[in-house]
């Protein structure tokens, strides 16, 4: 098994086998640019010159990750599903965090609604119906992963390349999801691919980030 050395804030560090090469890129600590060493090799490369050879891929923003299994009907590299559980308590999470974005917005439109105006009442019910949307689309089009998600361990990506969402598709994931959500609830916990109907609708996954 090949050994490699790595730079870490300008020394040399290591040796480290392919598969601790391989976690240290998931994880964040060497990017595409890192310089890396392997004996034969007779000077130092980039770690995105061997990223075929060490089985990396980047997702839609660039962050590595390694696929741990294949979806056969996509033929795309894919992490390990979410388990349902921490569907739910990302779910739970990110039902926490809404509610504090109403509440923030409940003390901004106090005193407007404490006068009795109608204009600000209107707001108001616009902005938190609107809250959960625009909370879900943002942020599953940006990075992937809500608050939730993010705490979890867990992303939003499509099934045919784990990319990352468009905001149309983001959107109506989450406007779907709305409406559908316990019919959802029930085919996460029930079905083998833990997809439900907002998912299906704009063909995306639910998965573990490496």
């Amino acid at each position: 098994m090949a050994l490699w050395w790595y730079s870490a804030a300008g020394e040399p560090a290591g040796p480290i086998d392919d598969q601790q090469l391989q976690v240290m890129a998931a994880q964040g600590q060497l990017s595409p640019q890192s310089p890396i060493y392997r004996e034969d090799l007779g000077s130092w490369h980039t770690l995105e010159t061997f990223e075929a050879i060490l089985g990396l891929h980047r997702n839609s923003w660039g962050a590595y990750f390694v696929p741990t299994t294949t979806d056969p009907l996509q033929g795309g590299p894919l992490n390990a599903l979410a388990s349902p559980w921490q569907r739910v308590a990302a779910y739970w999470l990110d039902g926490l965090t809404v509610r504090a974005i109403c509440w923030v917005l409940f003390f901004v439109f106090a005193p407007s609604l404490m006068s009795g105006s109608t204009a600000a009442l209107v707001a108001f019910v616009v902005l938190v119906l609107a809250a959960p949307v625009v909370y879900e689309t943002m942020l599953h089009a940006i990075r992937g992963q809500t608050m939730g998600k993010w705490k979890m361990g867990i992303e939003v990506v499509g099934c045919e390349h784990a990319e990352l969402l468009t905001i149309g598709r983001a959107f109506a994931r989450s406007v779907v999801g709305i409406f559908t959500w316990p019919i959802n609830v029930c085919m996460v916990l029930c079905w083998s691919e833990r997809r439900g109907l907002h998912d299906l609708a704009v063909n995306s996954r639910v998965q573990k980030v490496v």
